[in-house]
């Protein structure tokens, strides 16, 4: 895997040189969030660092996936008991480390951000749904549009797509179809970037602090368990944008024929226009993808 192998080397060649200043300074895939807030997270226990996050309007709750005695402190934190019925089985078959609920999706009359913990959460676990909260709160303060809207809009035009694509050899609907995957590419990249995109930040993230020396007694093995995440990710972000690249060349190829066909429509030069936007897109996502290893 090029992602994991170009990953690892970058930790086992400059594993303690970032300075702390560098770590707060950056950004993935464009992504913001509060470090002020995050920093004050960092040096705290796993029980001091549970209080604090409640103490930012987030609440925590511990899902047990076995039947047992609970500590003091999980059953400070113990879900009700129709959550433990309801997401129990589903997280331990999934292998669940722990999972963020926004306040959209709340089971909680309160609708107030929610973190769930299972009996496999720990530090990194913690902080890494922390992350999700602190990034969708920005999103919420630069008035970002609804992940929720982007998703229906990604699966309205994808549905469009996948019925015309099969009737590309029709240059009269060329057009059309091209509109369809220019708004399919652009939705998948935005909710790309708040989903596998933003798992990959916030463990490129919690790394980085790592190296600072910021974030500290994080074992080996939650190490090689981050990197490892990151690098699937990125993998399989970068499998489905090569299918993307493929077929913007293939419409192109079918735009071209079409031009040589007779003289350019309206229709057929706003459909060069569409192309020309998904081309840049594509290459701006992959510039970041090409470059993150040397960022990080």
């Amino acid at each position: 895997m090029r992602f994991l192998g170009q990953i690892l080397l970058s930790l086992a060649l400059g594993y303690s040189t970032l300075q702390a200043s560098t770590v707060q300074s950056r950004s993935f895939f464009g992504k913001q969030l509060d470090s002020a807030i995050l920093s004050q997270a960092l040096p705290l226990s796993t029980e001091e660092l549970l209080a604090y996050i409640e103490s930012q309007g987030i609440r925590v709750y511990f899902l047990p996936l076995e039947n047992r005695n609970y500590s003091k402190m999980e059953a400070k934190y113990l879900a009700p008991p129709e959550w433990i019925l309801r997401y129990r089985s589903e997280y331990k078959r999934d292998g669940v480390l722990g999972a963020y609920i926004s306040p959209i999706l709340s089971p909680s009359e309160t609708q107030i951000p929610i973190i769930l913990l299972t009996d496999i959460s720990n530090r990194w676990t913690i902080l890494h749904e922390f992350l999700h909260v602190l990034f969708e709160r920005e999103k919420t303060k630069n008035k970002l549009e609804d992940i929720q809207k982007v998703f229906e809009r990604q699966q309205a035009s994808r549905e469009d797509f996948l019925d015309l694509y099969p009737k590309r050899s029709d240059l009269t609907r060329l057009p059309s179809l091209i509109s369809t995957f220019r708004d399919y590419v652009l939705s998948e990249i935005i909710l790309s970037k708040s989903v596998s995109l933003e798992e990959v930040t916030i463990e490129l993230i919690l790394l980085e602090f790592v190296k600072s020396g910021a974030l500290q007694n994080i074992g080996t093995e939650q190490i090689q368990i981050a990197i490892s995440y990151a690098g699937k990710n990125l993998a399989a972000f970068q499998s489905y944008l090569n299918n993307f690249k493929d077929t913007s060349v293939e419409l192109e190829k079918l735009l071209h024929e079409a031009e040589q066909t007779g003289a350019p429509s309206e229709k057929m030069k706003q459909a060069k226009v569409d192309l020309n936007l998904v081309h840049q897109q594509l290459s701006e996502i992959q510039f970041e993808l090409d470059h993150i290893v040397v960022k990080f």
